[in-house]
C-alpha cells in the first residue's frame, strides 16, 4: 500500500481539535497497516508544541500548518529521533511551511514511483543509509540553501 499525502490545498482549511487532528493523521497513514509504527497521540502533539516543533495552537485549534508539520513528523519519526526531527524543523523554520510541505510530498511521490526490484534492493538500502548520514550532517552543521 501507499501513503497518499494530500496537497497543501487539500489539507483541511478549517481549524481542528486535537482528536480530529489525530484521526486525520491516522487516516493518511492507515493504508500502510502499520498502526504501531505510524501512530500519534495527544501527548505526542503536546510534546511537539513544547519542543517548538509545532507552533502553539489558537484556542486549542490546529490549522493547516500544524497538519502539514504533523504529517512530516509522523513520517520521519520511523527513521529519525524526535531530537533529530526537531533540529531539522528548527533549521527549516526560516522557510515557509507550505513550501517545505509541497517539496516534501513531491519528493515522496518521485521516490515512491520508483519500483524496487531484487537487483536494486541493496542499492536502495545503501542509499537510505547514506541519505540518513547526509541529513544528519545537515541537521548538525548544515545551512539552508533556499532553492525557490
Amino acid at each position: 500500500m501507499n501513503i497518499k499525502f494530500p496537497s497543501w490545498e487539500d489539507l483541511p482549511n478549517i481549524s481542528l481539535y486535537n482528536d480530529q487532528v489525530i484521526e486525520y493523521i491516522l487516516s493518511i497513514f492507515s493504508p500502510l497497516e502499520l498502526e504501531d509504527t505510524y501512530h500519534i497521540t495527544r501527548s505526542m502533539i503536546n510534546n511537539y508544541i513544547k519542543l517548538g516543533m509545532l507552533p502553539a495552537t489558537e484556542k486549542k485549534k490546529f490549522k493547516r500548518e500544524h497538519l502539514a508539520l504533523l504529517l512530516m513528523i509522523t513520517f520521519f519519526k520511523t527513521t529519525f529521533t524526535v531530537k533529530e526531527i526537531n533540529d531539522l524543523i528548527q533549521k527549516l523554520g526560516e522557510v515557509d511551511v507550505q513550501h517545505i510541505y509541497t517539496l516534501f510530498i513531491q519528493t515522496y511521490k518521485d521516490i515512491k514511483n520508483h519500483q524496487l526490484t531484487t537487483e536494486s534492493a541493496i542499492s536502495t538500502a545503501i542509499q537510505s543509509v547514506i541519505s540518513k548520514i547526509e541529513c544528519l550532517k545537515f541537521i548538525h552543521r548544515g545551512e539552508i540553501k533556499n532553492e525557490q
